[in-house]
């Protein structure tokens, strides 16, 4: 049991090298595609205070595509050094305990797999 624990552990650093190597790659790609998108609804018509949201939107997304895609990457990174969250949920399933779990922890591993989906 414990190598076949060993072999799925090793599957999943792999993934989440894979994952974090290919985000890398589409994430500057997605920022000129979000930029892209944001102009394209600044010259489509809407009330004044709707232009003025999506010219501010497109303002501070300029200013911060470079940071947010650099900050990303990193985070991704440094995710992939330190999974000491997944080693308290292994020792749970190990020792057969369950616990609920919250909403947001649902929500944020539904995301996460559709990212996953999406990118490969």
């Amino acid at each position: 049991m414990a190598a076949n624990n060993n072999k799925n552990n090793l599957l999943a650093v792999e993934v989440r090298e894979f994952f974090a190597e290919r985000a890398s790659v589409v994430l500057p790609q997605l920022a000129q595609e979000i930029s892209n998108r944001l102009s394209e609804l600044m010259d489509q018509p809407a009330s004044a205070p709707e232009m003025q949201e999506r010219r501010d939107a497109w303002m501070a997304f300029k200013s911060g595509s470079a940071a947010w895609v650099a900050a990303t990457t990193s985070a991704w990174k440094k995710a992939l050094q330190a999974p000491a969250a997944s080693e308290s949920s292994r020792s749970l399933l190990e020792t057969g305990k369950f616990e609920l779990m919250g909403n947001e922890v649902m929500e944020d591993k539904i995301l996460s797999s559709r990212l996953a989906l999406r990118l490969l």
